[in-house]
């Protein structure tokens, strides 16, 4: 049972670190997209592309949101492990 109690602990620790890695990395892409919907806000026919880059916008959301369903999944893990010692 401790055998699997540290898988799990370690397990939830690497879900944990890699979501956080890539919550960075989808952050960053938001916030250059939030950038790109100013800039198109000047030109003259920027409609189209801006509801192109909306549509982006809202799979980075979605993709956060999986992103801290993962954080968590990996903090139940680690609580399984905190759970299982008590």
């Amino acid at each position: 049972m401790i055998d699997k109690n540290i898988n799990n602990a370690s397990l939830g620790k690497s879900l944990i670190l890699a979501a956080v890695d890539l919550d960075e990395a989808i952050a960053e892409l938001l916030k250059l997209e939030i950038k790109r919907i100013k800039k198109l806000t000047k030109e003259a026919s920027f409609l189209e592309e801006v509801h192109k880059t909306h549509i982006l916008v809202r799979y980075i959301i979605m993709a956060l949101i999986m992103t801290d369903e993962k954080i968590n999944t990996g903090m139940i893990l680690c609580n399984d492990e905190d759970q299982n010692k008590n």
